[in-house]
């Protein structure tokens, strides 16, 4: 099995015990008597704890390289969904959430630093959409069993079979394997303070912030509020709203191969606008209706979204840094906002929620990928032209073209 192949397995695993939270919050909620700010804050401890580990994990991905850090991972996330499935309240839950959400940083950015160091010029977008792929087919599965099982056996199994995707996810990294011959050079040591500058060049951070806007939207609406509006505004049952979470991944899933080759061909800016384009209109329906179609039609367009910004931001700074010492670095900086976005995500939203409606709470979310957009056509020159192999961009001399 070769690397690439391995990691996009291993990655499957691990992303079908995270699905399984989404769908089973709202049992969770009704089960332990908590609020939706409760709820929020279940949801953000996650990204808080990612927050916290995304650079030193880009770091030490780029000095160890895929095995040891994608082990730990797994087993941390393993020991937080167990510690989820057996607690009694908030504390409990949040805990259980800090240590997957380690996990998940040690998991995912591991992947990602060593893929972006395989992947040649021209396919990127390729290889990124292969990966992220197996993380969305993760996802979906993850969502739809999750909800089933919580259906009959409760949310508590639910947690448990999350646990044991995990340690499935860690048995594949165990198994055999190769180097392919033509691989890219490995990433070297993390930049030095003098080489931080061009990491945090202006237009750099407007494709980080592709991860702020993804991850906002993914655990402030997708994850703490969709399922919420679904039930107590739609009506629908765990049952339904953890299919629709699947199908809704499905859709993720079914977008990323094709949004992956579309930038390659077309480049990244423009498959990039249309995906933030999407998560607007996505968050723009529910604002128009509440029926069980119109929420259905509001997640996947929010799906539709991710799985276009998903493959396309994390090519382009693939494309950006390809093969430099900073790549560690970078895609660690790319989390740490990403992950910014999962902290404030639910908490900004639910709370907006809590003091006014949810249509409130909808409508500010949709200012974050209003401004990235925004962010996008400022910088479009030298983003576009950081795509470009062995431009000075690449090489770390800073943005070209203004």
């Amino acid at each position: 099995m070769t690397l690439e192949a391995r990691v996009c397995t291993a990655a499957f695993f691990v992303y079908l015990g995270i699905g399984a939270t989404g769908p089973i919050l709202p049992e969770v909620r009704r089960s332990l008597a908590l609020s939706a700010a409760d709820i929020g804050i279940v949801v953000a401890a996650f990204g808080l704890a990612r927050l916290c580990v995304d650079l030193p994990g880009g770091a030490l991905a780029a000095r160890l390289g895929f095995r040891i850090p994608f082990l730990l991972g797994s087993l941390l996330l393993a020991a937080g969904s167990t510690w989820s499935a057996v607690t009694a309240g908030v504390p409990g839950l949040v805990t259980g959430q800090i240590l997957a959400g380690i996990g998940c940083v040690f998991c995912h950015v591991t992947a990602l630093v060593v893929l972006s160091s395989q992947a040649s010029a021209g396919t990127s977008g390729r290889t990124m959409g292969f990966y992220f792929g197996a993380t969305f087919a993760g996802l979906a599965l993850g969502g739809a069993i999750a909800g089933q099982i919580a259906a009959v056996l409760g949310w508590r199994a639910a947690f448990l079979g999350a646990a044991t995707a995990s340690l499935a996810g860690f048995l594949v990294v165990l198994l055999p394997g190769r180097r392919p011959a033509a691989s890219a050079p490995r990433p070297g040591p993390s930049p030095g303070s003098a080489q931080w500058r061009p990491l945090l060049a202006p237009h750099l951070l407007s494709v980080y912030l592709l991860h702020f806007t993804a991850l906002f939207l993914w655990a402030g609406v997708r994850t703490a509020v969709w399922p919420f509006i679904a039930s107590e505004v739609g009506g629908l049952s765990v049952r339904a709203i953890g299919l629709a979470l699947g199908i809704g991944s499905f859709v993720t899933l079914g977008t990323l191969a094709s949004a992956g080759a579309l930038s390659d061909r077309w480049g990244k800016v423009p498959v990039i606008t249309v995906g933030l384009l999407a998560s607007v209109a996505g968050l723009a329906v529910p604002l128009l209706a509440t029926s069980a179609g119109a929420l259905l039609a509001s997640l996947l367009l929010l799906d539709l979204g991710q799985g276009i910004l998903a493959p396309s931001a994390s090519a382009l700074l693939a494309d950006v840094h390809r093969s430099t010492p900073g790549i560690g670095t970078a895609t660690g900086l790319m989390r740490l906002l990403g992950d910014l976005g999962w902290l404030v995500g639910p908490l900004a939203v639910t709370g907006v929620i809590e003091r006014l409606d949810y249509s409130a709470g909808l409508a500010v979310a949709t200012l974050v990928p209003l401004g990235n957009l925004l962010l996008l056509r400022v910088h479009r020159l030298a983003l576009q032209t950081g795509e470009s192999p062995g431009c000075p961009v690449a090489a770390g001399a800073g943005p070209r073209g203004g």
